[in-house]
């Protein structure tokens, strides 16, 4: 029991579980180590919202799962950031700068959020973010791209996604 989730996040061991219950969270959470960070009982129940400009989640470990939450600000929802083999499914993010981003992230899934009203882009894979899957996400009205690939050429798969009324395109391949 953690009035915080980054106080359980620094107190779990590679490998654990973390189970967060319902109620609204204001932090930006670092995750640094192998864990699997899930709402206790859905994303319309556990809320976490940014307290500074930075990214809500932020991933810096291999074999990351999170799932479950609704995601509010921060310069990101949730950004990987040289992370592998990590995990984002049936989040709701909106608000933020970007939604879900990877820099320089490989052999990640990305799929069933609902990522919405961004300020920049939904999804986006930068700098040789590689063999990577976005599927089943609804990207919609972000300010900019619903899904952008910004040098991140080799074997992404992009399928099954619902992209519609984002400002500038729906999916964008740039130098990828």
């Amino acid at each position: 029991d953690y009035a915080k989730i980054q106080w359980a996040v620094d107190n779990a061991t590679a490998g654990d579980t973390i189970i967060v219950r319902d109620g609204v969270y204001t932090e930006n959470i670092k995750v640094n180590k192998s864990l699997t960070i899930k709402s206790e009982n859905g994303s319309a129940n556990c809320i976490v919202q940014a307290a500074e400009y930075d990214a809500v989640f932020h991933v810096t470990a291999d074999n990351v799962n999170i799932s479950g939450f609704t995601i509010r600000g921060g310069y990101c929802g949730i950004s990987l950031d040289h992370a592998e083999n990590c995990y984002i499914a049936n989040n709701n993010v909106s608000g933020s700068g970007s939604g879900i981003c990877l820099y320089d992230s490989s052999n990640n899934n990305v799929s069933g959020n609902d990522v919405s009203e961004n300020r920049h882009n939904g999804i986006c894979l930068y700098d040789s973010s590689n063999n990577n899957v976005v599927s089943g996400n609804n990207v919609s009205e972000n300010w900019n791209d619903g899904i952008r690939l910004w040098y991140s050429s080799n074997n992404n798969v992009v399928s099954g996604n619902n992209v519609s009324e984002n400002w500038n395109d729906g999916i964008r391949l740039w130098y990828s």
